[in-house]
């Protein structure tokens, strides 16, 4: 027998295991969506702006070390740790890979969005106050995010989040900034392509509208409502990891739907003078 005693399992381990091995496979999966996404947009758009390339194999890049890292936490948590309390509750590499990691592609985005929406409707009364407000909830998250990484690597166990009144103020302002920048976005997405639908100023076709509305409001939707959800669930669900899976979906789908129609928004927007 080993000299060291593990500590029992808990009644309720499959609601503190079940999150984080769902989030990875869900993660991987959509990386593989990502990953012919880039390829798709590698043979079709190889003579775009260099900035435009920057960004997409930029978040392409950074997804790539998140889903290797969040692997590596699976193979902590299931591999060598497996039946091991202390080894589960381990953040391990996670608050790298996720707070800090997401932050870093949502502000870039987020900027992005802000620099393009600028460009496009700055003869526009009342514009600057929808741009100011998208960057400062960007940097908040930012922030936020920044500040939840240092706490949860400080802090060293998933059990040990809700005694932090520092993590919980910074994981507040994490989620509820990004949240509020993506529905900031998205509205102004929607007033802008909307306002020149008629006189066809910006755009080629309705067509190509249509699309890129749904897309900017399916996405922002998306990440503002899980983001959203998974602030309720680590409010209310304490004893449970579910909200670690709502913030994969959300970093994985910002990854992959954002890196790509902020091309399109970028290819079929007008430059700036």
């Amino acid at each position: 027998m080993s000299g060291h005693e593990l500590p029992p399992l808990p009644d309720n381990i499959a609601n503190l295991t079940a999150s984080p091995l769902i989030g990875a496979l869900l993660n991987w999966g959509l990386f593989g969506v990502l990953s012919v996404q880039v390829y798709i947009y590698h043979l079709t758009f190889s003579d775009d702006r260099r900035i435009s390339k920057v960004l997409v194999y930029g978040v392409y890049l950074i997804e790539v070390v998140q889903t290797v890292m969040s692997a590596v936490d699976i193979y902590h948590w299931f591999g060598p740790g497996y039946g091991n309390m202390n080894a589960l509750m381990d953040t391990f590499t996670t608050p790298f890979n996720t707070p800090f990691l997401c932050g870093v592609v949502a502000v870039i985005v987020q900027f992005f969005f802000a620099y393009r929406i600028w460009t496009i409707q700055q003869q526009q009364r009342g514009i600057i106050f929808v741009v100011g407000g998208i960057l400062i909830t960007a940097l908040v998250q930012l922030a936020g995010a920044l500040m939840t990484a240092y706490e949860a690597f400080h802090l060293g166990r998933y059990d040990r989040f809700h005694e932090s009144s520092m993590f919980t103020i910074a994981y507040y302002m994490w989620l509820l900034g990004d949240t509020i920048s993506d529905l900031l976005i998205a509205g102004a997405m929607l007033w802008i392509l909307y306002s020149n639908r008629k006189n066809d100023i910006h755009f080629g076709t309705s067509k190509m509208l249509a699309k890129l509305v749904k897309l900017v409001v399916e996405t922002n939707s998306l990440t503002a409502s899980m983001a959203l959800l998974s602030f309720i669930l680590y409010l209310t669900l304490p004893d449970t990891s579910l909200f670690i899976l709502t913030y994969v979906v959300v970093s994985s789908s910002r990854s992959f739907r954002r890196g790509l129609y902020a091309h399109i928004a970028d290819s079929h927007s007008p430059r700036p003078a």
